[in-house]
């Protein structure tokens, strides 16, 4: 099926993939959309024109609630956005099609959910490396896996240092670096 809004060969927004996006409409308030080729269709306000009545979760400003509704949710309304923009369809001549699409570049894009909390993940292990040098010494080596024996009751620091939990003593002018950096990346078998 092919829409009546042209779509490029290389385009990424076509019928076989109508992504969901929030932006902010010519008139400053957000709204949820999605987008045929290079045009814009506010879900919003192909509601008030009379279109995707089944769904007030679309008049929000985050997905949230239309997410809950889950996978047969999504897809019917996926059904009823190609019907509406299925090329020789009753929409295409329509007088209110106009208020609800605009280009892509008037529109941008903002936060389409509200985040509930915080989740915190790694891309690869060097990238949780990099993460963790930010917030500890450097010399400090994370333990992927335990040696046999768990791990060691002491860490000696690069100042030769150690307090009641193992760790070195953070030095008033940061970290030191020398060569007691190699006996702690020894000594916890890396």
């Amino acid at each position: 099926m092919v829409s009546f809004i042209p779509v490029l060969a290389h385009s990424d927004f076509s019928f076989s993939n109508l992504p969901w996006a929030a932006v902010r409409w010519n008139d400053g308030s957000v709204h949820l959309a999605t987008r045929i080729g290079d045009r814009v269709l506010s879900l919003k306000a192909l509601r008030a024109a009379g279109k995707l009545a089944s769904w007030p979760e679309l008049d929000l400003e985050t997905f949230n609630r239309f997410i809950d509704r889950g996978p047969e949710a999504w897809s019917a309304v996926r059904a009823e956005l190609i019907e509406a923009y299925r090329e020789g369809s009753k929409w295409e001549h329509d007088s209110n099609r106009a208020r609800c699409e605009c280009d892509w570049q008037d529109a941008p894009a903002v936060l389409p959910v509200t985040i509930g909390d915080y989740s915190d993940f790694y891309a690869s292990r060097q990238h949780a490396t990099n993460v963790g040098m930010m917030f500890r010494d450097p010399c400090i080596v994370a333990q992927l896996v335990a040696p046999p024996g768990g791990l060691p009751r002491q860490v000696v620091n690069n100042i030769g240092q150690r307090n009641r939990r193992g760790s070195p003593q953070r030095s008033a002018q940061g970290p030191q670096r020398s060569s007691s950096c190699i006996w702690t990346f020894c000594e916890n078998g890396l």
